[in-house]
């Protein structure tokens, strides 16, 4: 767009700050007659004025403008910039969407370089533990995950994003993490009453309690429960008055698909539970970490909130 720069003290308030080296670069080798700087004030007015009111009739109550000062300067919410780390393993398009519905700016990239202006990360994942970690080495990722969370930025794991954080999963063998979290990645089992002993322990261990069947209730029929752990169950969160969840239902609801499931070595870790024959980790925080089991792009409104929430941390 052209533009008409000279002593006009609020033109450089007016269009994007992405623009202002050009304007200034304009300012700086050019000197402009009285008739043009009169032009660009003629026309920064009517541009003005028409974004002025089209920002009132969409928000009337809006602090930023008033018709009663058509040159008060146009103010613009800073919309967070939300890197998706893209290692071919992630329903990024989903978590795309979601993160634009929830007011952020979605930045899908498998290049580190291609996350420079994000303000927040997000590592999802679907799929084998296995082949996860493979692709993030070969895209030369995991030093970005690792500076990312040293730098103290916002950091979310979702689903396999989660059990990447950990030290290893038992996902078809025995597999090294990332080392974020200390704590290991089990396989559900039901079949075996041996392991639902085991998962009791470990239930115990995280203070998740004790409660522990391989069975659900459908009616009032008992039934197995089927690996992998697929639909929507409640969580509960392990803090008082989490901010996190502000705007969301107590113990509400979110969408799980997963045959494996995270075990911290620090109780501490433990941020939301949920239960599934046993109790066990839904969601984990540490620092600037938070990770999620479930899909809270999958997850309606829930979800939506909580990545709202997740935006609003800096």
């Amino acid at each position: 767009m052209q533009r008409f720069c000279g002593d006009i003290p609020c033109c450089r308030t007016l269009f994007c700050p992405d623009e202002l080296p050009a304007c200034n670069n304009f300012l700086q080798n050019r000197s402009l007659t009285v008739a043009e700087c009169f032009r660009g004030l003629s026309f920064f007015r009517r541009c003005h004025v028409s974004f002025r009111d089209s920002a009132l009739q969409s928000d009337p109550s809006s602090t930023c403008w008033s018709r009663q000062n058509p040159m008060a300067p146009i103010m613009q919410p800073v919309v967070p910039v939300v890197g998706i780390i893209d290692y071919q393993m992630g329903n990024l398009r989903s978590v795309e969407k979601a993160i634009a519905k929830s007011g952020g700016q979605p930045v899908v990239s498998g290049d580190a370089k291609g996350f420079s202006d994000a303000t927040h990360l997000i590592l999802p994942g679907v799929g084998a533990f296995r082949d996860a970690i493979s692709e993030l080495k070969r895209r030369d990722l995991i030093p970005l995950i690792h500076d990312w969370v040293g730098s103290g930025k916002p950091f979310l794991g979702i689903c396999l994003g989660l059990q990447l954080l950990f030290d290893a999963s038992q996902e078809g063998g025995t597999y090294e993490g990332l080392g974020l979290i200390p704590g290991e990645v089990i396989r559900f089992d039901f079949e075996n009453a041996t392991d639902v002993s085991s998962a009791s322990e470990i239930s115990h261990r995280m203070n998740l309690g004790t409660t522990s069947s391989p069975t659900g209730v459908v009616g009032n029929a008992a039934v197995q429960l089927k690996v992998p752990h697929m639909g929507w169950n409640q969580v509960t969160s392990q803090q008082p008055d989490d901010p996190w969840l502000e705007g969301i239902p107590a113990e509400p609801y979110f969408y799980f698909v997963h045959s494996y499931f995270a075990v911290p070595t620090d109780p501490n870790d433990v941020w939301l539970t949920s239960h599934y024959g046993h109790p066990f980790c839904a969601a984990i925080r540490r620092n600037n970490i938070a990770a999620t089991q479930f899909h809270p792009e999958k997850s309606q409104a829930n979800g939506l909130r909580l990545l709202k929430n997740f935006l609003s941390c800096s």
